[in-house]
């Protein structure tokens, strides 16, 4: 079992980022499970959200094999609190999960929930009371961790991401 450590990261990690999402989608069997970011998305999100990487050490060389985005929509079409709220006051409350991947030769060692962990802490460090996510009606390995950790499903929304149908899923942290 490997060890990891966990840190925040920024747009200075865009190439490593690219690279993870990438090796995760060389080996998808079906592109209706995560959608790709662009490297621009991708980078918003380091530099204006926040990241966190998770790393390890691979022959003596500290190596990212995975990271996480927590997400501030603000009062946006992003803002996955819209699919179990018709009025909204205050934005600042609410955050997405927005992506999480980890490379395919360390999966099955507990890190997506590590990462959700993570980021959790993040949120309700800055706030946040309330947390929102996305995952692919095709992907019940997602939806197992998740909903084994407290989120719940509110809604599939068809057609959500390119065309791709998306289970929304939420968690109060307070």
């Amino acid at each position: 079992m490997n060890k990891f450590t966990f840190r925040p990261i920024d747009g200075s990690s865009i190439d490593t980022v690219m690279e993870i999402q990438k090796a995760a989608f060389a080996v998808m069997t079906n592109p209706q499970i995560l959608r790709a970011n662009t490297r621009e998305m991708l980078l918003d999100c380091l530099e204006n959200h926040y990241g966190i990487g998770v790393y390890t050490l691979e022959e003596g060389e500290e190596k990212m094999v995975a990271f996480g985005v927590l997400y501030f929509p603000g009062n946006s079409d992003e803002n996955l609190a819209h699919y179990l709220y018709d009025d909204i006051e205050n934005y600042d409350i609410y955050a997405n999960m927005k992506l999480i991947i980890v490379l395919p030769q360390y999966r099955g060692q507990g890190l997506q929930r590590s990462i959700t962990e993570v980021l959790e802490y993040e949120a309700r460090r800055r706030g946040i009371q309330e947390l929102f996510c996305t995952i692919s009606p095709y992907n019940p390995h997602s939806q197992n961790n998740m909903t084994a950790i407290g989120y719940e499903f509110i809604t599939l929304v068809e057609g959500k991401y390119d065309g791709a149908s998306r289970n929304v899923y939420h968690k109060r942290l307070i």
